[in-house]
């Protein structure tokens, strides 16, 4: 099994949290999984949905950026012409810069969210933690739900999610 050395990922890049990119049948296992945690649910134990607001138009590029660097290095320099300078988009008579998120119809746009997420969903270090693509659903103690929401909302700011 292929193992990127820099960032302990395995072929999958984003297994076993996150089910939106190199996962067939993806929300389907995700759903089975949850299922399954649910029915053998222990007590005190809570999951909770999270969803970012309008997280693909939202992350900062130098964060998507640095993230490609540092865990699919092969990539960086493919993403750095499209992600280094706005973009410009075009309505009719107007034109408007695109400065934040993957660019609208990007083959790579779910990995590069993906990717950038992927560090904020890992350090919850949940018994469930299933992630599609942007909607978290974390399962623990009470008390650790909630102390990973206050994790997941400082660190994501940190990446203008919220």
């Amino acid at each position: 099994m292929y193992q990127h050395s820099r960032c302990g990922m395995h072929a999958s890049l984003l297994g076993p949290r996150q089910f939106g990119v190199g996962i067939q049948g993806g929300c389907e296992a995700a759903i089975h999984s949850a299922c399954c945690y649910l029915q053998t649910l222990a007590p005190n134990h809570i999951t909770v949905k999270l969803d970012f607001a309008n997280a693909f138009n939202s992350l900062h590029r130098p964060d998507m950026l640095l993230s490609i660097r540092d865990c699919l290095s092969e990539l960086y320099a493919f993403c750095m012409s499209p992600y280094s300078q706005p973009s410009f988009l075009y309505f009719g008579s107007h034109v408007l810069q695109s400065e934040e998120g993957p660019q609208q119809g990007d083959p790579l746009g779910m990995l590069l969210s993906c990717i950038t997420i992927h560090s904020l969903i890992t350090s919850m270090g949940s018994d469930l933690m299933l992630s599609y693509p942007d909607d978290l659903t974390p399962a623990d103690p009470q008390e650790m739900v909630s102390t990973g929401i206050q994790r997941v909302m400082v660190e994501g700011s940190k990446i203008s999610l919220c």
